[in-house]
């Protein structure tokens, strides 16, 4: 019979510790990021509490400061008696934590540890008062008249994910669309990474982009060869002033860690300039100094700035550092703000989505996939790290999204960034407000001349459509200027045309160079768009084009553009008509070749179309059918 009982015992011991219940939900502590859930079950020894944690993940919390353990008391013990992660039980008197965490904290009731009877060896907190701490027995009953352990507390901490924010760089100044960029491992592998701007919740930052480098530091870490995070992100939408940047990074175990980034922001009137031409340069004054430029008298939009571009390394080109109206206070605070809490929980006034255009939506039924390439953009000039940007939606849901270069699959582009201007366009596509893609990609690892990037999109429902833009790359000999002072001006000569800055005799790492920085409305800041060693095949980059101009027949034809300039001199050719089509030499570096086709003009008119190639116009004409005497002569 007793046997019977003892079984009997063991089996409800067993029902009971195997259906464990939560009496709290999983609670994330904004002071330090960790997450913490107590469980309620009575008698369960130390230990046991102990590896039912470890089963989930977590750990016996550990306590150690005042601030969490306030913050515990209000929000998770419920006036409960509860295990936590400490123990005496190696040497009397010497307590731990069992994460090997310093026992720089203690909270003890009056008269406690007492290790009564001796054998209390292990920790709970004890509500007498409340809040405060005992040391109890392993199996947690009370002596006649005191109060047994009723739970327990787990711990979900961020020690173990290593997470860097690359961009912005802390101190620095930002205008225009820029990136937010870093990357996250842990050995538990990443859920995802929530972006903060001045506290507050801005929504989630697409997580997987390439990262080589830290899979060959972190292994061992799942997914850490894919560990990137990035996305466009416009800051002249902030303010002018100070701000602070934040991302929070969550593991599968529920931990999470913090990075931050103090900066600053410098912008004109408006927050996007849309027109090439809304920038202009030919009044102002410029005036270099080690890394930087000067600008005096810089037109934006009509309005007078005085402007400052500095090189960045974290870009690998030069960022506007200083706005001002011409002849106000500057509109860059002196330094950047201290980091805020991230408790904040609505929108800021940051806008990930890409400003400046609208969007159409497409209706028609076979384009179930719609797809937008934002940048590069189509015959542009790169150097150094800028963005692979767009977005995608179709009406069963997007997939992913694959990365061509020159052809050849590079990987997978993060997915999933906020795009409330595709959502408004798009609201019953699936996931149409977080439908953009970005990934930061250094241009400059490329070898100098035409590339084409490609993207191809797939749905749910195994539909795919690609997208992609030839563009032009133009480097320096070294792929990545990490030192600020690398690159110095103080032996160069500026001048200034349009909307672009022409630099002779720039050195980067000792070696002298010129070259020519060019507004970009896709990133609302100058680029470099010409570099080339001083002296060599030519020293300066200028451009010619032959012929400058091409008369077709109704039926239209192929042309040809030949491209004069010296070696290593950045260039790109676009059409401005849809019925003139550049077929080879979307862009190129040093002498080239330009090709194109014009279609049948139908039309009973004359008609009249240019193309930019190089920086220089070649004019197409044709005549229209009527005038070549097969329907009513010329």
């Amino acid at each position: 019979m007793i046997r019977k009982m003892q079984l009997l015992a063991t089996v409800l011991m067993l029902i009971f510790t195997s259906t464990i219940q939560a009496d709290s939900t999983k609670l994330n502590n904004p002071n330090n990021g960790h997450s913490y859930q107590r469980f309620d079950i009575a008698p369960l020894n130390w230990s046991a509490a102990k590896n039912a944690c470890a089963n989930l993940g977590a750990y016996l919390a550990t306590i150690t400061n005042q601030q969490e353990n306030d913050w515990i008391e209000a929000n998770l013990t419920n006036g409960l008696s509860i295990w936590l992660g400490g123990t005496d039980a190696a040497q009397e008197g010497v307590w731990t934590w069992i994460t090997g965490e310093a026992w720089n904290y203690s909270n003890w009731a009056p008269g406690q540890p007492d290790d009564y009877t001796g054998i209390q060896g292990y920790l709970r907190i004890w509500q007498h008062p409340p809040g405060s701490w005992d040391d109890a027995a392993l199996e947690g009953i009370a002596p006649p008249g005191g109060t047994s352990v009723t739970g327990y507390l787990c711990e979900w901490g961020s020690s173990q994910i290593v997470l860097a924010l690359e961009e912005p760089a802390p101190g620095s100044v930002y205008s225009g669309v820029s990136n937010v960029r870093g990357w996250a491992v842990a050995p538990q592998g990443l859920t995802k990474i929530e972006l903060y701007v001045d506290g507050a919740l801005q929504g989630n930052i697409p997580l997987g982009g390439r990262r080589a480098d830290v899979g060959a530091a972190y292994p061992s870490y799942p997914g850490s060869a894919d560990s990137g995070f990035a996305m466009a992100y416009n800051y002249s939408n902030l303010a002018a002033g100070s701000h602070t940047l934040a991302v929070r990074a969550y593991d599968n175990a529920g931990g999470a860690r913090d990075a931050s980034a103090a900066f600053a922001v410098a912008r004109f009137a408006s927050s996007f300039l849309a027109d090439p031409a809304a920038v202009n340069l030919d009044q102002a004054t410029l005036a270099r100094s080690g890394n930087t430029i000067a600008i005096q008298n810089l037109l934006a939009a009509g309005q007078p700035y005085t402007a400052q571009l500095t090189w960045r390394p974290a870009t690998q080109g030069f960022a506007l550092t200083q706005i001002a109206p011409a002849g106000g206070a500057p509109a860059v605070a002196a330094g950047p703000g201290e980091p805020t809490d991230l408790t904040g929980t609505t929108s800021g006034q940051g806008s990930i989505a890409d400003p400046g255009a609208t969007i159409t939506p497409r209706l028609s039924p076979v384009e179930s996939i719609v797809l937008a390439l934002e940048e590069p953009a189509p015959g542009s000039v790169y150097s150094g790290i800028s963005n692979v940007r767009g977005w995608a939606v179709a009406p069963a849901g997007m997939q992913k999204i694959e990365l061509y270069l020159d052809s050849q699959l590079l990987g997978n582009i993060p997915l999933g960034g906020k795009r409330a201007d595709v959502g408004a366009a798009y609201p019953s596509y699936p996931g149409s407000a977080d439908s953009g893609f970005a990934m930061a990609y250094n241009y400059s690892n490329l070898a100098a001349g035409s590339h084409t990037l490609a993207v191809r999109a797939y749905d749910n429902a195994g539909g795919a459509r690609d997208a992609s833009a030839a563009f032009a790359v133009a480097r320096f000999a070294s792929s990545f200027l990490a030192d600020p002072a690398a690159v110095n001006l103080d032996q160069a000569t500026l001048a200034r045309s349009g909307n672009t800055i022409a630099i002779q005799n720039l050195l980067a790492a000792g070696q002298p160079y010129t070259a020519q920085l060019a507004w970009r409305p896709a990133t609302q800041g100058f680029a470099l768009t010409q570099i080339a060693p001083a002296g060599g095949g030519g020293g300066e980059c200028n451009q010619a084009i032959t012929p400058t101009s091409q008369a077709f027949d109704y039926l239209g034809g192929a042309g040809t553009v030949a491209v004069s300039t010296p070696a290593g001199c950045a260039w790109t050719a676009q059409s401005h008509d849809e019925w003139i089509t550049i077929t080879t030499g979307a862009s190129g570096s040093g002498p080239g070749t330009v090709t194109y086709t014009v279609a049948v003009n139908a039309s009973g008119a004359r008609r009249t179309g240019t193309l930019t190639v190089a920086g220089q116009t070649h004019t197409v004409s044709q005549t229209p059918k009527s005038d070549e005497g097969g329907g009513g002569g010329k």
